[in-house]
Formats: structure tokens, sequence, C-alpha cells
């Protein structure tokens, strides 16, 4: 039935879109036009799409679809099989060479009206699953009375490809090294510690994943840090962030996700590590630092306690942009170390292997949001006070700041870059508010000044679809920037707000910092 429907598409709306693909190198085609086809046999409620891929030579690929819910894909009469990894659709194909036909089946009655796909080989496949699986191969709790390292059986069966686990302590010392099978799941690790934290790198082909875990029980772990906390002599700065570091670890063993919420455990690990990695750092010790840091300091404007979350690079032994991320209102209502964004930690998964791989560190400053609408005088002193701590912390490269942000968030960017043009270096929003702010009731000191930011490079990315911040409320923003001469570079990409409304940092801006740097 599948293949007579795919035959059936006799009449064609649009020219046919081919793909090209083309010798044996690493390469990935992005299928994003397709022909509507009108069938005969095919119900009113269904439509039928095609496309059609140049393969110069036989080969096994993926396709990849960011949304794949009710639609099913024919490649040359054949449907194909849909896996699911992590929160990636991939469907393996194998294209005969010459001309191959891809039949996209939809339902006519869902918003999955523009279909995206992505066409890779194993090379680029295997580099995007390492990506996703960034912080979470294995279940970061080890038990001490088995010492045993669980893997997760997806991870194993999605691609068959040896690969190797290697295990270093706190101070950098390599602890295991594994060769990883897919008919093995259970790795003994007799050489860990009770109540120590470790980071692993998963090498799996040419790419490289990594995660910190925890051998041990939490509560146990947490009374450990608390009572050396207590029985130590330190400086007011590390004491801040003990403290600060011991408030989120209590805050996550009592909240009631630990029963039933599948990320708790990948929640504790991080901060467990980062606590030992602080302590050993006050005793002297180097080692392999946590590319998730819960940060705090005293404030420049009233001494009070800030905050500010910061992910790094692996490799910390060299300069990097930074990247500021500002906050959507919908944050303020929640304590900074408990906000919702924190708690999605795929997101903050994301976002570390984002840094590894464009070469960036990236801060969430707190900047005393706690009210909606624009940010104030204080905010603003805040966040550059916040700045100027990670500046001085990590290995920020100078003159290399940029700002980024989504939603309501975008709108204060917006003010603080026209405020302080000088210190930022380009800006990255998605979905940004900015119509609401032609109101003249606001006061001049917290007005957006778009002629502030003749020479400051802008990138804006929507959704067409995005009904929470459609593309009518930043359209003033891209013809305003027109008017003073400095147009905006505009990405748009159906069914992307989707991601982007829940993820902290988003890829296409971290891609649009690198080409100007």
């Amino acid at each position: 039935m599948t293949f007579l429907l795919a035959a059936s598409c006799q009449k064609y709306s649009q020219d046919v879109v081919d793909c090209n693909i083309s010798g044996n190198e690493a390469v990935t085609v992005k299928i994003d036009k397709w022909s509507l086809c009108e069938s005969d046999v095919m119900p009113d409620s269904l439509q039928c799409h095609r496309s059609l891929l140049d393969a110069d030579v036989e080969r096994r690929m993926f396709l990849f679809s960011q949304r794949a819910v009710g639609n099913r894909y024919i490649l040359n009469g054949d449907t194909l099989e849909l896996k699911r990894f992590e929160q990636q659709n991939y469907y393996p194909v194998f294209l005969k060479e010459g001309i191959n036909e891809l039949i996209a089946i939809t339902d006519t009655a869902s918003r999955e009206r523009h279909i995206s796909l992505e066409l890779c080989d194993s090379v680029i496949a295997i580099r995007l699953m390492a990506e996703s699986m960034f912080g979470r191969m294995f279940y970061p709790l080890i038990n001490p009375d088995s010492m045993m390292l669980n893997l997760d059986m997806k991870y194993c069966k999605v691609i068959p490809l040896e690969s190797s686990m290697e295990i270093f302590d706190v101070v950098g010392r390599k602890i295991h090294e594994l060769k990883i099978t897919d008919d093995n799941l259970r790795y003994e690790l007799p050489a860990l510690e009770v109540g120590k934290s470790y980071m692993s790198k998963w090498t799996i082909g040419e790419s490289s994943t990594w995660q910190t875990f925890l051998c041990g029980d939490p509560d146990k772990v947490y009374e450990m840090y608390r009572n050396r906390f207590d029985s130590v002599r330190i400086s007011v700065a590390d004491s801040l962030e003990i403290d600060q570091l011991l408030w989120r670890f209590r805050f996550l063993l009592e909240h009631p996700s630990r029963k039933d919420d599948w990320w708790w455990q990948f929640k504790i690990a991080p901060i467990a590590y980062q606590l030992e990695y602080a302590f050993r750092r006050m005793e002297g010790e180097d080692g392999i630092a946590p590319t998730l840091n819960f940060e705090s300091y005293n404030s420049r404007i009233d001494g009070m306690v800030q905050r500010c979350v910061v992910f790094t690079p692996k490799d910390m032994t060299r300069h990097y942009p930074l990247v500021v991320m500002i906050r959507p209102n919908e944050e303020n209502r929640h304590e900074f170390f408990s906000c919702p964004q924190l708690a999605r930690q795929w997101a903050v998964n994301n976002v570390q292997m984002l840094c590894d791989k464009y070469g960036l560190i990236v801060m969430m400053p707190e900047g005393r949001m706690r009210s909606f609408g624009l940010l104030d005088e204080d905010n603003e002193r805040e966040i550059m006070n916040a700045i100027d701590f990670v500046k001085k912390k990590y290995p920020v490269e100078d003159g290399k700041v940029y700002l980024h942000a989504n939603c309501s968030g975008g709108e204060r960017a917006l003010q603080l870059a026209s405020h302080h043009p000088d210190k930022f270096n380009g800006m990255g929003l998605y979905a940004p508010f900015f119509s609401r702010l032609k109101n003249e009731k606001y006061p001049d000191k917290i007005q957006i000044k778009l002629e502030n930011l003749k020479g400051m490079p802008i990138f804006v990315h929507g959704d067409p679809l995005d009904g929470h911040s459609p593309p009518i409320f930043y359209k003033d923003l891209i013809n305003g920037m027109d008017k003073v001469g400095n147009p905006c570079k505009v990405s748009m990409e159906y069914h992307s707000g989707e991601l982007y409304n829940v993820t902290i940092v988003g890829e296409e801006a971290l891609q649009y910092f690198k080409q100007i740097e």
C-alpha cells in the first residue's frame, strides 16, 4: 500500500528539487524544499511531498528530523523505519547510485506544513549523536557496593562501533580506561573511592563527549561536605562559593522530583564534582575543571550576594570569547540557582556541548532581575559587575564579548547593548520582544536607542509559526536597524521556536558569533 501511494503521485505543483550527494567525504545535506504531489488514491487528510536525491555512488546514510510525529517517509518505494535517540529522530537509509525518490506523507490537519530534514553520512551522524550524549552517557550515581558503571542500552545500539572510555579523578589522574562494546552494558570500576567525584571521556569514532559522576550516596556526600565546610577556615570568597554550592546541593536533595524524575541524578553529580574541585583548589591542587560552574560574588553596589552560571569548554589552557545570556522575564519568579532554565538538565548539557564545539565561554547572570519588564539602572550595573567578575576568574579573550537572549530577554539585551555599545561586540537574539517598547511613557534612560547600535553586528532568528513571540513582535526592530544603516542578519526556520523557547542558548547565534570574530 505504501508503494502504491508513492507511485500514484503523478502531478507536481512545482519543479522537483534535487539534493546532490557526491564522493566519499563526510557529507550533510539539508532537505527543506519539496514539491507537493497530487494523488487520486490518498485521503484528503494526508498530503504527499516529493524530493529527489542524486547520489554519485551507493552509500548508507542517516536521515535526521527534528519533528517526526505523524510523518511517514518513503525512499525508493520502501517505508523508512523511525529510530529515536534522545531528542533526535533518525532513519537509516540506503541510497542507490543515481536518482533516489524521497516521499514525505504528512497530516494536513497538523502544523507540520514545512518539512526540514538533514541527510548525513555515518561520520556526521556519529558526531551529532555524540553531541547529544554530552553529560548523559550513563547513570551518574555509582553504587559503592558494586562499583559498576551501567550504560544506557540505547547509546550502544544506535551505530555499532568500537569506542573507549577514560575515567579521571578531579585532580586529573587517569583511574580507568575501558573498551566499550555494544554487547556489554556493565563495567566494573574497582579503583573508585566512595564519596569521590570523577570525569569520564567517551570517544566514539572521531568524536568525544564528557560526563561527571559520583561514587556514593548523595545524602552522605552532602553531609561530608557540610561538615568539612563547617570545620575549615577559608577566605570570604571561597566561603561564599561553597555556601551557595551547598545550597543548591541541599535544594536538589529535598526536591520532590528526586522520587520520579530520571534527570534528577544528572543534576546532583555536577554539583558534587564542583564542590570537590573547589575544596581541592583551595588546598592548592590543580585538576580537570568542571564545565558547569555555579558562581557567587559580592556586589560592588551594596555587597549583597549575587550569582551567575558559567559554562566553559573542556580545554581551559587558552582564552575564549564570552557570550552573556540575558534571561527572559518568566525566570524572575524563581531563586536563581533553582530557576526552570537550570531544571532542564538536557538544556544545561547542551550548553556545555556547544561551548566545547565552538570554543566559547557562556555566562548567565542573575542581575538582580526580580521584576518583570525592562532593566533598571541597578539591573544594568549588576550585569556589568557579573561580566567583570567572570572576566577576572576565567580566560576571556579581550574585546570579544557578545550578548545573547530570547523572547523578553531580547528587549533587555537590546537595552543593555544600546546603553553600553562599547562593551559588546555583537548580539544574537531569538524572537525578541520589541514592538511594545514604542511607548513614550517609558523614561528616556531605559528606552532602547537603536541609533547607538549602528556599528554592532546583530543576528535575529525566528520561527514564522511561533505563537509565543511571533515575527510581528520584532519586525520594527529589523526595520529600525535598516533605517539606522545597520541591517540585522535575519534567519527564519519553521518549528525552531519549539526548541529555542526551552533551551538556554541557540546554536545559530553561536555560529554567527564565530563568523564575525
